[in-house]
């Protein structure tokens, strides 16, 4: 969603974003990546506590932590699970009960997941761990209202009016005139490559890269170095009129603070 919005605020004009780096995100919502959002919906909605949203302090849990597991699926990809977790198990343990107890990664009471007597899969034991974790930390309507707004997401609605649809998003994203970076990664899977590559076509400013990665979309966040390289090449130097001698980034930086007008705004966000 963050690149969703630096697009948006880039239209404040370049007194208020004077550059743009957008890493793995879209002009506009694609109907893939609705339809993730749609599967996630509708399992939050089939818990039978969400009681159309009215669910007080009694929230659906079960149904926010299957649509996270949904979710952290469509943010990696197949050869990312193959050599993070293959097909080991987390061996059962027994409990002061006697009881096994094959899920080593969440808290949650045991009948909330299927158990097996060989022992749980870690890949299983990871989406466990990663509903429960998101359970911790968020809301179930505060989720759906984000996936509604993402799912809205379209440049062009309330501009190009008249024009036909690819005609609209290159006019619209060509009045983007602020220096940006667009970031794709060949293996996100959610925001693939072409949505990037739109992007920096119709940008006028532009500087594509690629993030290499083989976790897909969560590349951004796990490939750090990676990036901060392309930043760094990205923001060496920043333009400046005609006439006057390049500096890098830093000695402007300098300039910049000493004279107490250092207002250089930068996003950097992702899908």
């Amino acid at each position: 969603m963050g690149g969703m919005q630096a697009l948006e605020w880039s239209f404040f004009g370049p007194r208020y974003v004077q550059s743009l780096v957008l890493v793995a995100t879209t002009a506009r919502q694609s109907p893939w990546a609705i339809a993730w959002a749609e599967n996630q919906r509708a399992t939050i909605k089939a818990d039978a506590k969400y009681r159309g949203g009215s669910y007080g302090e009694d929230p659906p849990v079960a149904g926010l932590r299957a649509a996270r597991m949904a979710a952290m699926l469509s943010y990696r990809t197949h050869l990312s699970f193959e050599k993070r977790f293959g097909r080991r198990r987390i061996e059962p343990k027994t409990n002061g009960n006697g009881n096994s107890n094959s899920n080593s990664h969440n808290n949650a009471p045991e009948t909330d997941y299927h158990r097996d007597k060989h022992g749980t899969f870690s890949a299983q034991s990871y989406l466990r761990y990663q509903g429960d974790k998101f359970n911790a930390r968020f809301d179930a309507n505060c989720y759906l209202h984000l996936l509604d707004k993402i799912d809205s997401h379209d440049i062009t609605r309330g501009r190009g009016a008249g024009l036909g649809d690819g005609e609209a998003m290159k006019e619209v994203l060509g009045q983007i005139q602020q220096r940006s970076l667009v970031v794709g990664i060949p293996t996100d899977g959610l925001y693939p490559l072409c949505e990037q590559m739109a992007l920096y076509k119709d940008l006028p400013n532009a500087t594509f890269a690629t993030l290499e990665s083989e976790d897909g979309h969560d590349g951004f966040l796990l490939e750090g170095d990676q990036l901060n390289d392309l930043l760094h090449t990205f923001y060496g130097t920043f333009p400046l009129p005609d006439g006057q001698e390049e500096k890098s980034i830093w000695d402007q930086v300098v300039e910049f603070k000493t004279q107490s007008i250092f207002t250089e705004k930068v996003i950097l966000t992702t899908g």
